[in-house]
């Protein structure tokens, strides 16, 4: 029985389940380790109708950005996750003066932060002033900001005689009118709603000579008038509440001969004059406290060419122009941001018409303007970047009416105006924004013989 056993040792139990070894599993794909949320995000958005330079944003009061056209933005440092951020305007934009609101622009960072948006908006003109020497008043308008239109306000209100000159104080509530042969400055309050003129208590304030053109500082502080016959630079302090004027110690100042215009650069540091029998600009420092003047090393300037009738300076302050009557030529002057000593810009002076007489700058600091009595035309300029110099532009110059003298552009940089002293009317224009380029819209009439047109904003 044992070796029967023994030769059954062989056979499987059927009781018992053969041994199997296990198969090894085939690798299936791995599971993804979760990437670590970011602890920072940037701060991120965009910016539309932006027409002006020198936009500067921040953010939590620091980061500083700089803007410079339409689209999108985002700040360099990025912002911890649970912290604030707080989108703010540093810099409001220039060159159209422009106002830019922030709408998102603050929270607490969770994610990425794109939203944000910033918006900008130009100024447009509310009213307009003429003045009319042979009137011996000024008339007001009401300015249509969308078709550049002027709706007279009421009848020319009375000024000296012969007003001549045309300012507007920054605040935009007081408006003066320099009398060269009454001897001293009208100035009115300007109704905010209705844009009519009320003299002030105490005016006219007296001149230090024959006044023919005036201008306020940026900051509203100080006006001058200059004299043409005395040759002199009359200073006034200018009160923020009443806008009386006070003349300043020193008072007037010594300027060259047959001094007829004067401009202030934006910054406020430096007023010039254009001298016309000598042919010079004369310059002067102004004192930020007391608004005394003192001349610029170098001064007064000259190219040796022409006899400046006017005087204006680019909203970048960093170039002069004077139209040269006799010689039909419109001068170029760099301006030293420091010393406010002038320098001749290369290839000047720039060919005009005939008898230039007045040159102004749009306020984007891209086109120049200047009224050629002497053919009754406007000639327009391409004011380049980087030299200050001129470029004609394509079909200037442009017809006006009868005599044209005094040429503004509105604070939005979309017409121009130029005022016909022999028609006794103002002409507007559209300018190309692109170009420079004017076309004629419509004539508005005026007082007799009117001079000089000037601007407040809305």
């Amino acid at each position: 029985m044992l070796l029967a056993l023994a030769g059954c040792g062989g056979h499987d139990d059927p009781s018992t389940p053969p041994s199997v070894t296990a198969p090894t599993p085939t690798p299936g794909p791995e599971t993804p380790t979760p990437e670590p949320s970011p602890s920072s995000y940037n701060i991120a958005g965009t910016v539309s109708g932006l027409d002006g330079r020198g936009l500067v944003l921040q953010n939590n009061a620091g980061d500083d950005l700089a803007i410079s056209a339409d689209g999108s933005f985002t700040f360099a440092t990025p912002v911890q996750v649970g912290a604030a951020y707080s989108v703010t305007v540093k810099t409001q934009p220039q060159l159209v003066s422009q106002t830019c609101t922030v709408s998102n622009g603050s929270g607490t960072v969770a994610a990425a932060v794109a939203n944000i948006t910033v918006s900008c908006t130009s100024p447009s003109a509310r009213f307009a002033y003429v003045t009319n020497r042979g009137g011996n008043s000024v008339s007001a308008y009401a300015v249509d900001a969308v078709t550049g239109a002027l709706t007279q306000i009421g009848t020319p209100v009375a000024a000296g005689t012969n007003p001549m000159g045309l300012a507007i104080g920054s605040s935009g509530q007081f408006a003066y009118a320099a009398n060269q042969s009454s001897y001293n400055v009208s100035a009115y309050s300007i109704d905010a709603v209705t844009g009519a003129l009320t003299p002030l208590a105490g005016a006219p304030f007296a001149a230090g000579g024959t006044p023919f053109s005036i201008t306020v500082s940026p900051n509203g502080q100080f006006a001058y008038a200059v004299d043409p016959i005395f040759q002199t630079i009359t200073a006034y302090r200018v009160d923020a509440l009443t806008g009386a004027l006070t003349s300043i110690a020193g008072s007037p100042f010594a300027t060259g001969s047959e001094s007829y215009d004067v401009a202030i650069d934006p910054s406020g540091k430096f007023a010039y004059v254009a001298n016309l029998a000598d042919e010079t600009v004369s310059g002067y420092a102004i004192d930020a406290t007391t608004g005394a003047l003192s001349a610029v090393p170098g001064s007064p300037f000259s190219n040796a060419l022409g006899r400046h009738t006017s005087v204006t300076i680019d909203p970048t302050g960093r170039f002069l122009y004077t139209a040269d009557n006799t010689t039909y030529t419109v001068s170029a002057y760099r301006i030293d941001r420091v010393t406010g000593a002038l320098a001749a810009v290369p290839g000047s002076p720039f060919a005009a018409g005939r008898n230039p007489l007045v040159v102004a700058a749009d306020p984007r600091g891209k086109f120049l303007y200047v009224t050629n009595g002497g053919d009754n035309t406007v000639s327009a300029y391409r004011i380049d970047d980087t030299s200050g110099a001129l470029v004609a532009v394509a079909g200037s110059p442009f017809a006006t009416g009868s005599g044209p003298y005094g040429v503004t552009i509105d604070p939005s940089g979309k017409f121009a105006y130029v005022v016909s002293l022999t028609a006794n009317n103002v002409g507007a224009y559209r300018i190309d924004p692109a170009t420079g380029a004017l076309t004629a819209l419509a004539s508005y009439g005026t007082g007799s013989s009117p001079r000089r047109i000037a601007f407040t904003a809305r």
